[in-house]
């Protein structure tokens, strides 16, 4: 095996210039446009809310790792 560059097909403008959102999403964070994305301590702040209105949630079960 040999690395190859390889194009993100992801950030190609369909055919008709229209793009899913998915795909949309994926092309402004790898522009990193400070007006399209959300900043970390925004996202934390969200978070220090979403944490309080789920209360005491029940833990995820964490399985072995192969099992």
């Amino acid at each position: 095996m040999a690395p190859m560059p390889v194009e993100l097909a992801a950030v190609k403008n369909a055919p008709c210039d229209e793009v899913d959102a998915y795909e949309r999403l994926l092309t402004d964070a790898m522009r990193a446009d400070p007006m399209l994305l959300a900043r970390e301590d925004a996202v934390e702040a969200s978070w220090a809310v979403a944490e309080h209105l789920l209360g005491n949630v029940t833990p995820a079960h964490i399985y072995e790792p192969g099992s």
